[in-house]
């Protein structure tokens, strides 16, 4: 558990979950695919994902995960935002491990009421790319 100042700052309780999971992010108005991570752990609202590339904290990335499968593990809170058996999410969190030269990304999936907020605009032109571009 992911504990601040003797403080557990998770809303959701996470349970291990080791997947390689496809990662696309958003640019210049479309998606590109990037190496795939492998998932650590999962929660209702997010999940810990090892990766060889780093992204700044509240990067938004497109992750496509087998949500079939998973929904026998875990329910997802009912706001989180799927499209086309992908979820998107922030990251909140990064963390180098120097001795594998990999990256422990701590991902939040986007939330609905997050598409109302004017600085999350990008979040429509992901969501439309997708829909355009069934696998």
């Amino acid at each position: 558990m992911s504990i601040h100042d003797g403080i557990e700052k998770r809303e959701f309780f996470r349970v291990p979950y080791e997947s390689e999971i496809e990662i696309k992010i958003f640019r210049q108005n479309q998606l590109d695919k990037l190496p795939p991570g492998s998932s650590k752990n999962i929660s209702a609202c997010g999940l810990l994902l090892e990766t060889d590339v780093s992204f700044p904290v509240g990067k938004i990335l497109v992750l496509k995960l087998d949500l079939p499968t998973l929904s026998n593990l875990i329910e997802f809170d009912k706001s989180v935002i799927q499209s086309q058996n992908h979820l998107l999410g922030r990251t909140v969190r990064i963390e180098e491990y120097i001795a594998d030269k990999k990256f422990g990304l701590g991902i939040c999936f986007l939330k609905r009421y997050e598409l109302t907020d004017d600085k999350n605009s990008d979040i429509i032109s992901i969501l439309n790319c997708l829909e355009s571009h069934i696998e």
